[in-house]
């Protein structure tokens, strides 16, 4: 037993001798150094290598980041610029721009798990913040025009901050402003008091605004021509060239003035068949209401008739202007009673031969243009009357 006691005892104190020798050599491994490291006038950050060391991460204002420079430097200027720069987008800054920025600087063993020294000061130093582009705009007798902008695909128009939603930007980057009020006020989005402030937004493809732009734009909204009527306009006459009738426009008991309430515009007015008005709003109107009116098709000149061929006359005439086809009216009579007629279904054709005809007769012979539009054959005048023999 004593002998045990002795044995133990003896381990123990190999054991003591042994933890006390090591100790040092462990208390040396993880005990942390204070990093060599100096910050340049020109705010470049330099240290030391540390024994055993590989990873060394900086810190600014608190926030870190693994060093990707092999060199034992780092440019401070430029890595605040970095992450200061997020606040020029819109976005919460990873460094706050504040002048004097608390700069750390740690080293680790090459896995990471081990921190071996630190350091820490401070620097000096401003964040230059790149100028976005600006939006460059301007109103101009109402209509707003803006420049180009990068990355701008859609828009988007605010009147006294309030808004409908985004548009496609066009190859003409324009808008009619009072449209856009009158089209709020009618809606009871905004008040008409004369005087609105415009904002124009620029975003692009995912929505995210990149710009804006904001001005006053004074305008009082107009009275709309939804609910006008346009009187019925009668029939025209084909003459070759556009043909702008003249309209009346009336708003419940007011008849409008053309000119200072309303311009006229029209579309397919030249051709026979059906031609379109647009009044459009002026001064204090706006929005703008359609009509049309019919256009009748010139009237064919007969060339000659013959008795070509037996019980047969060939009819010729110069080609219509305008118009689908003819109709081709023959009858013994002067005073065309009783008359037959056929149709010649096509505008390029020039003559058409009358068969079965009496011999020894006279036939009286005329000619017009038709035309159909909307549901409604449209004909031309006839032409004058010519006569022929059947001798054969």
């Amino acid at each position: 037993m004593n002998r045990f006691i002795k044995q133990l005892l003896t381990f123990s104190l190999i054991l003591t001798v042994m933890i006390q020798a090591v100790s040092p050599a462990m208390n040396q491994a993880y005990a942390l150094v204070t990093i060599n490291a100096s910050i340049s006038s020109d705010k470049i950050l330099t240290w030391d290598p540390v024994p055993g060391a590989g990873q060394y991460w900086y810190g600014i204002d608190g926030t870190t980041w693994l060093s990707d420079t092999a060199e034992n430097k780092l440019d401070l200027k430029e890595k605040i610029d970095q992450y200061v720069v997020p606040l020029n987008e819109g976005q919460d800054p990873l460094v706050e721009n504040s002048g004097t920025h608390t700069i750390t600087l740690e080293a680790y063993t090459a896995d990471g798990s081990t921190k071996l020294g630190e350091w820490s000061g401070t620097v000096s130093y401003t964040a230059i913040i790149p100028e976005k582009p600006k939006l460059t705009a301007s109103i101009k007798d109402g209509v707003l025009t803006w420049g180009a902008y990068e990355g701008a695909t859609q828009y988007q128009i605010m009147v006294n901050g309030k808004g409908f939603g985004m548009e496609k930007i066009g190859s003409v980057r324009q808008a009619v402003l009072s449209q856009y009020v009158d089209d709020f006020v009618n809606n009871g989005v905004v008040a008409n008091n004369g005087l609105h402030t415009i904002t124009l937004t620029v975003l692009d493809d995912t929505g995210n605004p990149l710009a804006n732009w904001t001005a006053d734009f004074k305008y009082t909204t107009r009275s709309s021509l939804n609910t006008a009527v346009i009187s019925a306009i009668p029939r025209q006459k084909y003459t070759g060239k556009s043909i702008t009738p003249s309209v009346r426009v009336t708003l419940g008991n007011t008849t409008l003035k053309a000119g200072t309430d309303y311009t006229l515009s029209y579309k397919d007015n030249k051709k026979a068949g059906l031609a379109l008005v647009t009044v459009t709003g002026k001064g204090t109107y706006s929005g703008a209401v359609q009509s049309s009116f019919l256009i009748t098709p010139p009237r064919p000149k007969l060339s000659s008739v013959k008795n070509s061929a037996k019980k047969t006359v060939t009819v010729k005439w110069k080609k219509a202007a305008s118009g689908d086809g003819y109709e081709i009216q023959y009858s013994l009579k002067k005073s065309m009673k009783n008359a037959k007629t056929i149709q010649v279904q096509k505008l390029s054709k020039k003559s058409q031969k009358l068969k079965k005809l009496k011999k020894g007769k006279t036939c009286y012979i005329r000619i017009r243009t038709y035309k159909e539009a909307a549901g409604t054959m449209l004909y031309s005048a006839w032409s004058g009357k010519k006569k022929v023999k059947i001798k054969k």
